[in-house]
């Protein structure tokens, strides 16, 4: 499992992929 935070058009993004 992982996660990613991303800061894009002042919008905190999270992606979590089951791998």
């Amino acid at each position: 499992n992982w996660a990613f935070d991303y800061w894009g058009k002042g919008t905190m993004v999270t992606v979590t992929n089951g791998e």
